[in-house]
């Protein structure tokens, strides 16, 4: 697996993040603790380069505050890709909940690509064989 930090463009991701299309959206407290906030799903990208988003509440001590301390988790069943941005999110608009989200890091570990495992594919060529019958079957 590799993994990556440091200096980036989040442009250079948006294919990642589109593949992942979820994330877990936490914020930073006044102590530094980290607090889960939702499950996002729906992303849109700026030219800049900024990530906006609906999130399904704010966090009590982040009613008062226009920007925080941010961090955005994405995962999906299925992918060996992890990505981790880190930033500032903007509340755009309090009523809606709409937020900006600007990366200042990123951490991103493993493959987009879901490796195939051998079972699976000894499961494919038996159900073709079965389909065939006592037939000969065709070299693939």
């Amino acid at each position: 697996m590799d993994s990556k930090s440091g200096a980036f463009d989040i442009m250079n991701y948006r294919e990642t993040i589109a593949a992942l299309d979820q994330a877990i959206f936490y914020v930073y407290d006044d102590l530094g603790n980290k607090q889960p906030i939702g499950l996002i799903s729906h992303f849109s990208f700026a030219e800049n380069g900024h990530l906006y988003f609906c999130t399904s509440r704010l966090p009590l001590t982040a009613a008062n505050w226009h920007s925080f301390d941010a961090e955005l988790q994405f995962h999906k069943k299925g992918l060996t890709t992890h990505v981790v941005l880190s930033g500032v999110a903007i509340i755009e608009d309090p009523a809606t909940r709409f937020i900006c989200f600007r990366a200042t890091d990123a951490f991103v570990q493993g493959d987009v690509e879901k490796a195939v495992k051998p079972s699976y594919l000894m499961k494919q060529w038996a159900f073709i064989r079965g389909l065939l019958g006592q037939q000969q079957a065709a070299s693939f």
